[in-house]
């Protein structure tokens, strides 16, 4: 069976880890069938269905792309490619830094024309944990 990383996302309990992997589910009020009370990432592991609650703000999508180190990429991922540039008759390449955004078509260009012709992309972090890696870029 192929392994499905559809979404990620922060566990709400620490314990749980850094990051769980699967399909992305809410739960809701016993009381009303519209509200939310949570949402989930569930996975199969030993046949056994395993769920667990995450940060909302932490959900990620995965985008169907890896890297040039064959690392998934998601939703609010960083990553850096360079813009092989001339300046003064030398060949300087310029870093770029980009946040994955949910405008698919955007990222389907930036990401071929980063794989075609500068050396590929490098997912370097994501904005739950690294935001620091955007100052000053």
């Amino acid at each position: 069976m192929t392994e499905q990383r559809l979404y990620r996302g922060k566990p709400v309990d620490k314990k749980r880890g850094e990051w769980v992997y699967g399909y992305l589910t809410s739960k809701y009020s016993e009381s009303s069938k519209y509200t939310t009370v949570g949402l989930y990432i569930e996975w199969f592991e030993d046949e056994w269905l395993h769920s667990v609650e995450v940060h909302p703000k932490t959900v990620g999508r995965a985008i169907k792309l890896k890297d040039k180190s064959d690392v998934e990429i998601y939703i609010n991922d960083i990553y850096l490619y360079y813009q092989p540039l001339s300046k003064n008759g030398r060949q300087i390449h310029k870093e770029h830094r980009i946040v994955v955004q949910d405008d698919i078509v955007e990222l389907f260009f930036l990401h071929n024309r980063a794989e075609g012709c500068h050396g590929g992309v490098k997912v370097i972090g994501n904005t739950h944990d690294d935001n620091n890696l955007l100052e000053n870029k």
